[in-house]
């Protein structure tokens, strides 16, 4: 095959069932990219894009799907997540539902981006246990700062993901809307909205620094 960024072509060939080409994304780029088949066999291709979401007013989208979080101490006391302590271990909830508009829905994936005031628990690594009443994926990518989670969405049902968390450091972060979408169906799509989020002194070390 062939592929041209904005306007420089490049000839590829390889005996491989897949190949990548990493792509330099800069100011100056137009963000044009063809592709073209030079061979007799069919050729799928896919754009894959990752980066720091925007700071910006992002909005709750629902395309025939929905995605519902919440967030909990963790012993399953509602929590809001705009000011929570230093040193709190929390969880995030979202649950997937499925409507049944569109059938079964296969290779979804969630993205959660996490503010940097907030630190991941990797349950595979540091030995923490979530609950059986949550989904196990197909697959898990564990970041530092976020998390891809891989599944499969029966018509009219759904699933729920957990990621334990910890509020570390003290300040205002910011919090991008997390995203589910079919990642061969571009009509298969949620969003929540973005959120500011503060990590603060304990409330003893608050008094403290009050009476000084």
């Amino acid at each position: 095959y062939d592929y041209t960024i904005n306007g420089k072509t490049t000839h590829f060939r390889s005996t491989a069932n897949m190949s990548q080409v990493p792509i330099k994304v800069i100011s100056s780029n137009s963000g044009s990219i063809r592709v073209t088949n030079t061979s007799g066999q069919l050729l799928f291709t896919r754009l894959i894009t990752r980066g720091q979401p925007q700071m910006g007013e992002q909005t709750p989208v629902q395309n025939n799907i929905t995605m519902d979080v919440v967030y909990k101490t963790m012993k399953d006391a509602p929590l809001n997540p705009n000011a929570i302590e230093q040193g709190t271990d929390f969880k995030v909830e979202v649950t997937i539902s499925n409507p049944g508009l569109r059938g079964n829905y296969d290779q979804l994936a969630l993205s959660q981006v996490f503010p940097s005031g907030w630190e991941i628990h990797n349950t595979r690594m540091d030995g923490n246990q979530t609950a059986n009443k949550y989904t196990v994926p197909r697959y898990q990518d564990i970041r530092d700062d976020r998390v891809y989670t891989y599944f499969n969405l029966n018509a009219k049902t759904k699933s729920t993901f957990v990621i334990l968390l910890n509020a570390s450091y003290l300040g205002k972060f910011y919090l991008p809307g997390f995203s589910c979408d079919a990642m061969y169906n571009g009509q298969i799509s949620a969003q929540t909205g973005s959120l500011w989020v503060e990590v603060i002194p304990k409330l003893g070390k608050r008094l403290a620094a009050s009476n000084k």
